[in-house]
């Protein structure tokens, strides 16, 4: 009897917290010029549950330093978010720049301001096609993993001026941020960014007012050896100048402006997080926000494997 009530609650239990999803892959939301001025298709995959409720929309963008990542890294835990009533958009995007030294910062610059283009094309074709599937299109999230999580604090954070000054070159060879991949120009607006292990050139380009109206999920580790968790203090760190999470996290706590950060002592780029503990914490943080409720706080994580990256949990 006992093994029969056993077998009842794990039935229920499983449905309780699965469901059908919805697969819609390699759709087309935008072309554009690459690196080496190849027309290049931009596809993305969307996720969802079998519903007929609009649910908020998360846009996820890949990692791989702008030169070799793939949306595919992603899809465990779009899977873990879509099972939580969320839409989730796995993008990809233009990839690629020259790596030679003489060339290496302007080059990597410009990938990442196509990379930001192709988010925003994203954005415009989802809105534009909300109607199409259960889209919110009042609650809009991004995030992404690594260069992933550059381009998501990116598109939030940092508008067109902001480039321009900084690198004014940008704007008249690749156009501007808002105008690449197609000729949508439906609007939208960002609620929250889920930042993993990226970082941004400098906090202060994120504004009083973006801070009150955007908040920020991160996770990262305090050893991460390519984004350093803290501008300049990781020996190794190979972007040592980019401002990390704990900065960003600073800069958050500093304007009494609503974050969440959650950090790993001892773990290498993109490892110790699971997908199971990141798709718990982003569907709080979006739950929350929804209900007017965003909560700062700082979390250790202290039962994250840190041999694992976030792919092989």
């Amino acid at each position: 009897m006992k093994r029969i009530l056993y077998l009842i609650l794990g039935f229920v239990s499983s449905n309780l917290f699965s469901q059908e999803l919805i697969h819609k892959n390699d759709i087309i939301y935008g072309s554009a010029p690459n690196w080496r001025n190849q027309l290049e298709e931009l596809k993305l995959d969307l996720i969802y549950p079998s519903t007929t409720k609009k649910l908020p929309l998360l846009v996820n963008l890949h990692g791989g330093t702008f030169l070799n990542g793939s949306r595919v890294h992603l899809a465990k835990l779009c899977e873990q978010l879509a099972n939580k009533d969320v839409v989730v958009a796995n993008l990809d995007y233009r990839q690629g720049f020259d790596a030679s030294p003489e060339n290496f910062q302007l080059s990597i610059t410009q990938a990442a301001y196509r990379a930001q283009q192709d988010a925003a094309a994203a954005l415009r074709w989802l809105v534009h096609h909300a109607a199409d599937y259960p889209i919110d299109t009042s609650w809009i999230f991004i995030g992404g993993e690594s260069a992933g999580g550059v381009t998501s604090l990116g598109l939030a954070y940092v508008t067109q001026k902001e480039f321009d000054l900084v690198f004014p070159s940008l704007h008249s060879v690749l156009g501007s941020l808002d105008s690449s991949g197609n000729q949508l120009n439906d609007q939208y607006s960002i609620r929250g960014v889920i930042n993993l292990w990226g970082g941004i050139a400098d906090t202060s380009l994120i504004s009083q007012q973006e801070m009150k109206t955007t908040p920020v999920i991160l996770f990262h580790s305090t050893n991460d050896q390519v984004i350093p968790y803290e501008r300049s203090t990781h020996p190794e760190a190979r972007f040592q100048t980019v401002h990390g999470s704990l900065d960003i996290a600073n800069r958050f706590k500093n304007n009494h402006a609503c974050y969440n950060l959650y950090y790993i002592k001892g773990a290498r780029h993109g490892y110790g997080f699971s997908a199971n503990y990141m798709g718990d914490a982003i569907n709080d943080f979006i739950k929350d926000i929804i209900k007017g409720k965003c909560k700062s706080g700082e979390t250790e994580n202290k039962k994250g494997d840190v041999d694992k990256g976030f792919w092989e949990y």
